[in-house]
């Protein structure tokens, strides 16, 4: 059973290792579930994820490094994972130990790694990973230099249904000159249902026949009311 689903009962389930004299591999391999009471579980935890971080430390084998930061996200392990995607000199296991975090819902343990982070494509990893984390993503649609990284954090704003993302992203679209940026917006605002009415009053006020065109567009896949009475009075 998984801790996660576990958490929060009367008790808990933890990794603990059978036996630390076991080869590395032996050890992840027989990593396993204890039923343990709360105190007892946090001791082994943190016991359990200090192995698993020495072991990954000490092998340069990709696949037992897989199987460790697995063990570590099921431990909860945020400060071994960061410390993971802060060092890791492979880009694919950084963003590997980035997704953890994410399921993980370690916001400002991305933040902070997104800020350091050199590699575009472990940068795009954790702007997937903050999620629905819009007081982490506006900071860093305003911020970003990167075209294509300024886009993705975007798009992924888009998914954060919040009055403060809803105001970023109109504030973006009306400040911003270039196209791409402000179809992103668009796309952005497109993904939520209960947006319709905000792309409508952008289609109303575009002067730009290519951006309204693709206002338009997004409207035209929504099924929300507002949606559909505009593309009604479109047809009249």
């Amino acid at each position: 059973r998984s801790q996660l689903a576990a958490a929060g009962r009367a008790h808990v389930y933890m990794w603990v290792p059978v036996d630390k004299r076991m080869p590395p591999s032996r050890v992840v391999h027989h990593l396993r579930f204890r039923r343990l009471p709360p105190d007892s579980a946090r001791m082994a935890g943190a016991d359990s994820a200090q192995t698993l971080d020495e072991i990954y430390r000490g092998t340069s084998d990709v696949d037992l490094k897989r199987a460790v930061l697995r063990g570590l996200l099921e431990a909860r392990a945020t400060d071994r994972l960061a410390g993971v995607a802060r060092t890791e000199s492979s880009a694919e296991l950084r963003g590997e130990a980035v997704q953890y975090l994410g399921a993980l819902k370690a916001t400002g343990e991305l933040e902070e790694l997104y800020r350091s982070e050199s590699n575009v494509d472990v940068k795009r990893r954790i702007l997937q990973s903050l999620g629905f984390a819009s007081d982490k993503l506006i900071p860093l649609v305003r911020a970003e230099k990167d075209p294509q990284l300024r886009l993705a954090a975007i798009r992924q704003l888009g998914f954060s249904n919040t009055p403060e993302a809803t105001a970023a992203l109109t504030g973006c679209y009306n400040s911003e000159s270039s196209d791409d940026v402000r179809k992103a917006v668009i796309d952005a605002f497109g993904m939520q249902q209960q947006n319709a009415a905000t792309l409508v009053s952008m289609a109303r006020a575009e002067k730009n026949a290519e951006l309204k065109t693709y206002i338009v567009r997004r409207l035209s896949n929504m099924r929300a009311p507002e949606a559909r009475e505009y593309m009604l009075e479109l047809l009249k």
